[in-house]
């Protein structure tokens, strides 16, 4: 429950745990946005912080709090509101978020490698609309449209070891983080997570320096924010979950992966399939590029 501690003139809310990426932040905070699940905090002009409610997972730059002490602070926080994160804590006036004593390491693991069919089984008997191409089963079977096409084809030349860009893609479509940008996470986090493409990641990395240096020109702070942390492996804990079932060995991880999609199909309207399209794509376009003769 939310405390009142100071003779009422503080409110203490204490987090359950945060990501590591929001470590050591400090500086001038201002109230972004707040929806019935998180509530978005900008540090500077991109940095974000989002303050979450229990039982969502973790993002790559959360703060979980309870259900009764985040209620209360969306209800007391206002869009545009501007306070202060120090060594104390994240302070609006009288509000304080003290500085969570449980961090989480939200680096993805390489333990295997990506098992394509159960995930593509999955996704048939999970349903699941995309913000730009439908039924998501529907979008990943072969032949793909002629837009899914030249998004795996940049792919397989991404693992080839070309230069490609991504600039076309990121912001496309709708959503607070538009559809485009949510199937690039979805292809950065089985980039990150098939052992195979460790060697590949360390070669080059998967934006252009200019489109990564531009991305806030490109998309809104939302996404700017979650590709900047996919770019570097970090990614929020109901992807991890994925990654870690789809990369399995055992007869269970099936199960495991049937219940990680369903989960993120429930994540926002269209984010969660538009992030499993990603996946599909990678899955599709590392059987291609691993198939090649010349591949060893």
């Amino acid at each position: 429950m939310v405390r009142n501690v100071m003779q009422q003139a503080n409110i203490l809310f204490t987090p359950l745990a945060a990501s590591l990426n929001t470590q050591g932040i400090k500086g001038r905070i201002t109230c972004h946005s707040i929806y019935s699940k998180a509530i978005n905090l900008c540090v500077g002009e991109n940095k974000l912080l989002t303050i979450q409610r229990t039982g969502q997972g973790i993002s790559p730059f959360g703060i979980v709090l309870t259900e009764d002490e985040f209620l209360y602070l969306a209800d007391e926080l206002s869009p545009g509101q501007v306070g202060e994160i120090n060594h104390q804590g994240i302070i609006f006036g009288a509000l304080n978020i003290a500085l969570p004593k449980r961090y989480l390491d939200l680096q993805v693991q390489t333990n295997g490698e990506v098992r394509r069919e159960c995930f593509f089984r999955s996704v048939a008997q999970s349903g699941g609309e995309t913000g730009l191409y439908g039924d998501l089963a529907q979008a990943l079977q072969t032949p793909l449209n002629s837009e899914l096409i030249e998004i795996q084809r940049r792919i397989i030349y991404w693992l080839e070891g070309e230069t490609v860009s991504w600039e076309d893609l990121i912001g496309k479509g709708p959503g607070l983080t538009p559809s485009m940008d949510d199937t690039l996470i979805g292809i950065l986090l089985m980039i990150y997570s098939d052992c195979r493409l460790a060697q590949r990641l360390q070669q080059s990395d998967f934006f252009t320096a200019e489109e990564f240096r531009h991305l806030d020109k490109l998309t809104t702070i939302v996404s700017v924010n979650y590709l900047q942390c996919a770019a570097q492996g970090v990614f929020s804990t109901p992807l991890l979950h994925l990654s870690r079932a789809i990369c399995g060995y055992s007869v269970s991880d099936e199960i495991k992966t049937k219940r990680r999609v369903e989960q993120i199909l429930s994540l926002g309207h269209h984010s969660g399939a538009d992030t499993l399209l990603g996946v599909g794509l990678v899955c599709l376009a590392l059987n291609e590029y691993i198939n090649k003769p010349y591949i060893k």
